[in-house]
């Protein structure tokens, strides 16, 4: 940024002194001194001083690989700049609208698209408003040196193609790429003032008075509808992760200390572990000066240090952080119906609406770690909003803690309510407490048609087999009649 604001201040005097190049420079380091000073400051302390904890905000580690292998080094940052120039200047103004189409439902596209038109249609009307003004020529202040040695067009295009790339250089020294699927692209915004001056530029270049009116009308048109789908999109991840937090208190009373909470949530992709121990901390253990339950992004590291059960810790930013994978407990919410689902990794059965690794890892699920004899924490209303409706969701999570507690009369009667209701389950799986309670209770007739829902998937019912098939030697409060165990194995064994 600061070596934009140079830039910057060299354009300004270049255009108003008949001096050659390097008395224009040093006249612009004499104007810029005040800055240089503060950013020279900055970057010792920041550097040299502050103890940077992650590895892309430590200059040294960031610079060994260089004076190990210069040549090769050079090469691998040299390609990323260019890369990721041409990334920000051309690929910001197509590739996220592409990816955000992809997933882009009727209603919200065409809501989109009527909002966008307003603020298209306004900055249209007022380009071609001006449009006879910027055929005249450029009006300045007269001084008695040369005036725009230079067209401004060429001008700006050289100032934005400089400004874009040296603020994309500590990005790609750290290791980092532009990608258009990660928050972590927030460190090449800087660069997007270099890359707007670029473009204004070049379209300006362009002679055709209406092929320029339409490209840039287009770009404004484009923008807007990038960042209206983003709200949109912004809106239901609050929704649906509230939701997932809201589910979860119904489900599980409380969790156990150092606990690893491993989670896979429809509509939401983690990148960091903070987003998950921050809201769980301010239902669980609201009051708690450090991480009680610790959490990790769920991919196949997280499997591989599953199978290992790796312990590590690490300290992030002051905070200390510490991941037992012997002490896991894996939470889904597989689909947009489903609801949320605690895994038992003694006997674990999965969605088939399930799209997330949760599978890989779920046997090492422990779900004792729910601690289901504590009072029941509520969401703060301030960062999780109001408590959703009570429906088929809140039904299941009930019937999902009757089932682990193993009382089937409960869970019976919080079917038979929801039910008379006219409540349903969309996800199938959660059919399978009231199924498996009907039948220990003798009501097999009740048992048959919700045990049917769990056949209509071919790989649903062949875990549901297995999973009673199991279940017997589970139970801690006695055993079900034969006759029972009998229903649940010809029906989805055979």
């Amino acid at each position: 940024m600061e070596a934009l604001r140079f830039l910057l201040f060299y354009a300004w005097l270049y255009n108003r002194s008949a001096a050659k190049p390097f008395e224009i420079f040093l006249k612009t380091l004499v104007n810029y001194l005040p800055w240089l000073l503060g950013a020279i400051a900055f970057f010792v302390w920041r550097s040299f001083f502050f103890e940077a904890s992650r590895r892309g905000t430590d200059v040294k580690t960031v610079l060994r690989p260089f004076f190990d292998y210069p040549r090769y080094t050079s090469a691998i940052w040299l390609s990323g700049i260019i890369r990721n120039i041409f990334k920000v200047m051309v690929g910001s103004w197509t590739v996220p609208l592409y990816n955000l189409f992809n997933s882009l439902d009727v209603k919200v596209f065409w809501n989109v698209f009527g909002f966008s038109l307003i603020p298209g249609v306004v900055f249209l009307a007022a380009f071609l408003k001006l449009m006879p003004e910027r055929l005249k020529p450029l009006s300045l202040p007269q001084a008695p040196q040369k005036i725009l040695k230079r067209n401004w067009r060429v001008q700006w295009m050289i100032l934005g193609l400089l400004g874009c790339g040296l603020a994309l250089v500590p990005i790609i020294l750290a290791g980092r790429e532009v990608t258009f699927s990660s928050s972590l692209d927030r460190f090449a915004y800087p660069a997007c003032y270099g890359a707007i001056l670029f473009t204004v530029g070049l379209v300006a270049s362009i002679e055709g008075k209406w092929v320029k009116t339409a490209l840039l009308t287009l770009m404004v048109f484009s923008g807007i509808m990038a960042q209206l789908i983003n709200k949109e999109n912004y809106i239901k991840q609050t929704r649906l992760t509230n939701d997932f937090w809201w589910q979860l208190s119904w489900r599980v009373p409380q969790i156990e200390k150092d606990t690893l909470l491993m989670t896979a949530i429809y509509g939401f992709s983690p990148e960091e572990d903070y987003e998950i121990f921050a809201p769980l901390h301010l239902i669980y253990y609201p009051n708690e000066d450090h991480v009680q339950v610790g959490n990790d992004n769920l991919n196949a590291h997280s499997k591989q240090k599953a199978a290992m059960g790796t312990v590590e810790s690490r300290t992030v930013r002051m905070i200390f952080l510490s991941k037992d994978y012997t002490k896991m407990l894996a939470v889904t919410k597989p689909s947009a119906k489903s609801c949320v689902q605690v895994i038992d990794g003694e006997n674990p059965i999965y969605s088939n609406l399930e799209g997330s690794r949760i599978s890989e890892i779920g046997q090492y699920s422990l779900i004792d770690r729910a601690l289901i004899e504590h009072e029941f924490q509520i969401p703060p209303t301030a960062f999780f909003g109001r408590e959703p409706e009570k429906g088929w969701c809140y039904y299941y999570e009930k019937m999902a803690l009757a089932h682990q507690q193993e009382e089937w009369e409960t869970v019976v009667s919080l079917a038979d309510e929801a039910i008379a209701a006219g409540m349903h389950a969309e996800d199938a799986v959660e059919w399978l407490p009231a199924v498996q309670a009907y039948a220990y209770l003798g009501r097999l007739e009740r048992a048959e048609p919700y045990g049917e829902i769990l056949k209509t998937d071919s790989y649903l019912q062949f875990q549901t087999c297995n999973y009673f098939k199991n279940a017997l030697d589970l139970l801690e409060k006695g055993q079900p009649s034969a006759e029972a165990q009998q229903f649940l194995i010809e029906k989805f064994c055979e």
